[in-house]
């Protein structure tokens, strides 16, 4: 009688487990997996051992081999063979990996950081492949931190294509992305993407001792993205706090053409005064990369009304991902044509913050 409970009992554990588990497991069922049984086990950072398995439970399970007892959480295994079997080909596994790895920033110790996808892991280093496509491998004790990006970013973007120095280009701001900015240190400013093709902006004035504060607000939406070419329209609307007046709206339309490089800015607004003339800006700037972190950057106000003084600009804009600083020299001229006594220009100096990038 003992003899054949023993034969059923291996016949038993031979039906149920010869389904159990083949060569490749894509979507692994914790539940057929045999306590006391021996399986191949591999992780997702490609660590793999052998062993029998111990326990099981919906988190996790237990192996032990010649050497120790490991618990491993089931969310960390990649695939599950039986001993004579073989896992999926490394070569299929990278390229499956590389298919899902999603854009990261990594940050080393040395403070220098590195853009572009994870392609392989294990115990002590991983494999990189940096957007130029420049494949590297890194020691894990010389990375800081691991971050991931939006897939449209690139290292040397500049985070504020939206605006010249004040004037809006044709470009908006992705959608959960925003920046804040002080301009003349005495003008903090915040902008927001609702949308990628939606942007809301405002501003307000802190001077001392001012009983009132001059502020702005200002909707951009873009109408056309093309390649090399985004035409946005916006409503901007300007006054003071504890003002009676009904402040001055502008209606605008500004094309930008060009690559990240280089490009032009060119459109026209009609402002609405208090007095209810009515005259048109023409708005022209320009911007070009000179390196990585730096661009130099023109932007020119042009009123039509011979009543008006025009304005004419040039600076430069440093910027790494999040921070940004404007420096340019404004250079005004009266409806003349004149040019102001002794030194002509004024200073502009903006600092920017931008988030969600």
């Amino acid at each position: 009688m003992r003899t054949l409970n023993k034969i059923i009992m291996i016949i038993s554990i031979v039906v149920l487990g010869c389904p159990a588990i083949t060569a490749q497991i894509s979507a692994i069922d914790f539940n057929r997996l045999i306590i006391g049984k021996s399986y191949k086990v591999l992780l997702n950072n490609k660590w793999d051992t052998e062993g029998i398995l111990l326990k099981k439970d919906s988190a996790s399970i237990q192996i032990r081999n010649n050497i120790s007892t490991y618990t491993i959480k089931n969310s960390d295994i990649l695939q599950i063979a039986d001993p004579d079997s073989e896992f999926t080909e490394e070569s299929e596994m990278k390229q499956s990996m590389q298919a899902d790895s999603a854009l990261k920033t990594i940050e080393l110790t040395d403070g220098s950081e590195l853009i572009g996808y994870i392609t392989d892991e294990d115990n002590t280093s991983i494999k990189f492949k940096t957007q130029s496509g420049t494949e590297l491998v890194i020691r894990k004790s010389q990375i800081k931190a691991i971050e991931s990006e939006r897939s449209d970013y690139y290292a040397g973007a500049d985070p504020n294509q939206t605006r010249l120095f004040f004037a809006p280009t044709g470009k908006t701001l992705k959608s959960g992305t925003g920046y804040f900015s002080v301009c003349e240190l005495l003008i903090p400013m915040v902008a927001f993407g609702v949308t990628d093709f939606i942007t809301l902006a405002g501003g307000i004035t802190i001077l001392p001792g001012a009983s009132e504060q001059a502020f702005y607000l200002n909707g951009k939406v873009r109408t056309v993205e093309a390649k090399n070419f985004d035409l946005s329209a916006g409503i901007l609307y300007a006054n003071t706090t504890g003002s009676d007046n009904v402040g001055l709206t502008e209606l605008y339309a500004v094309g930008t053409y060009g690559t990240d490089d280089i490009a032009l800015t060119f459109g026209g607004g009609l402002s609405l005064s208090e007095d209810n003339e009515t005259y048109p800006i023409l708005i022209l700037g320009g911007e070009a990369k000179l390196s990585k972190s730096l661009k130099l950057i023109s932007e020119n106000w042009i009123p039509v009304s011979q009543k008006s003084s025009k304005l004419f600009s040039l600076g430069l804009r440093f910027y790494g991902k999040h921070l940004a600083g404007d420096f340019g020299l404004m250079l005004p001229v009266d409806p003349n044509g004149e040019i102001v006594n002794g030194w002509p220009f004024f200073p502009w100096v903006g600092l920017n913050y931008n988030f969600g990038m």
